[in-house]
């Protein structure tokens, strides 16, 4: 009877120390800033409303962001991501008076309240879905001599008419993937991709897609891929 006390004693004993090792504490939870190069790029099969070339139209940034993550088990975790994005996307266009070339501009937040990790030794792999805020966008345009040509509003506001014109989406949602190597000394590197859902363009479902009047969303999204560094304090 002792013998078999002792014994359950000491399994439980095992088994509240591998909870407790388990268990996170106010130093598993971590801030760390990063910085990272963007490769921007649209895609789906109605890009002939942006570019007079039907492939995807591409481009390059910068991003800053805050990650905050906690530790939920030994290799397992939680984190929680506000990213500042500049892009800039070039293509070439043509209208009823004029042809050339764009340049789109970019600036958004991207907001991932909660993603999931998982990490063995040094290597984190990290899933979970994002939304972007679109802040401000324009578009450059230069004609085929190289002088600058106006081009239309494409942010647009609560005061446009947002069912007639082809403005940009102001919010885009999709599912985040990522890999990371995290060095001993707090330094980060990462590589990562978003996928977006959202169409590009708000109201898309209401524009007219061919010259008989037929009506549905344009089938445009936002795609990316970040490499980045970081430092955890």
């Amino acid at each position: 009877m002792e013998k078999r006390t002792f014994f359950i004693t000491m399994l439980f004993a095992i088994f509240t120390h591998a909870q407790e090792a388990d268990r996170p504490s106010s130093r598993q939870v971590q801030v760390s800033v990063h910085a990272a190069y963007l490769s921007t790029w649209f895609s789906g099969a109605d890009l002939g409303h942006l570019t007079t070339q039907h492939r995807s139209i591409s481009g390059q940034g910068f991003a800053a962001g805050l990650l905050i993550d906690k530790a939920i088990g030994a290799q397992t975790g939680l984190m929680h991501e506000l990213w500042y994005h500049n892009s800039s996307l070039a293509f070439p266009f043509e209208s009823d008076t004029a042809a050339g070339s764009a340049v789109l501009k970019l600036n958004s937040l991207r907001l991932s309240p909660i993603s999931g990790y998982y990490q063995r030794n040094n290597i984190r792999i990290s899933a979970g879905p994002f939304v972007n805020m679109l802040l401000t966008a324009k578009v450059l345009g230069t004609g085929a001599q190289g002088d600058p040509l106006p081009q239309p509003d494409i942010f647009g506001t609560q005061d446009d008419a947002q069912d007639d014109a082809q403005y940009l989406q102001k919010f885009d949602y999709g599912f985040a993937l990522g890999g990371t190597y995290r060095f001993p000394f707090g330094a980060s590197a990462g590589i990562h991709y978003r996928h977006g859902f959202a169409s590009l363009f708000d109201n898309s479902n209401s524009f007219a897609t061919d010259p008989t009047g037929n009506r549905r969303t344009l089938k445009i999204h936002q795609r990316q891929l970040a490499i980045s560094v970081g430092y955890q304090f």
